[in-house]
């Protein structure tokens, strides 16, 4: 990495023995600041999809309750339940893919032999990148198509149902 060669068999063999592909760590200021970037991302997307879950459980108990004790449902539940249901999807799966909480990935490559392993994981890294890169571009029609529209009975504009999908 930095042209210590002890430093760079240990790295090596950290990245054998990893169950997940490691990224060698980059130096500078620059590497610092995407780095916590990214960090400081990553810990907002979990506390929106964690708020989106919570949105979510309230609507539905909610709208159970209602319906249970007054024999109706509330006018707004489903589009409120869209909404969340959108943001914990999108937001909350990209924090999950960060995180490393994909098992069913984890389920194949844990039993592979590790250069294999790491193969498949920067195939995998690459396959991710291009899927989320053509939603994200393919989602900017559908957000502007929908951005007039609005919702029946709360209101907001069904951009921001698809809105989750672009970010």
């Amino acid at each position: 990495a930095g042209g210590d060669p002890q430093a760079d068999r240990q790295l090596t063999r950290a990245m054998a023995s990893a169950s997940v592909t490691a990224v060698p760590r980059a130096y500078g200021p620059l590497a610092f600041l995407v780095s916590s970037g990214a960090e400081v991302l990553y810990g907002v997307a979990r506390l929106v999809a964690a708020a989106a879950l919570i949105i979510e459980l309230g609507v539905i108990l909610i709208t159970v309750t209602e319906r249970s004790f007054l024999g109706h449902a509330l006018l707004w539940g489903d589009e409120a339940s869209r909404l969340a249901l959108s943001v914990l999807t999108f937001i909350g799966g990209a924090a999950a893919y960060r995180g490393a909480h994909h098992s069913a990935v984890r389920l194949v490559t844990d039993r592979m032999a590790p250069a294999m392993r790491q193969a498949v994981g920067i195939g995998i890294e690459w396959l991710v990148l291009l899927v989320s890169a053509t939603a994200a571009w393919q989602s900017i029609g559908v957000l502007q198509a929908s951005w007039q529209d609005l919702t029946p009975m709360l209101q907001i504009s069904t951009g921001w149902i698809a809105l989750p999908v672009t970010v």
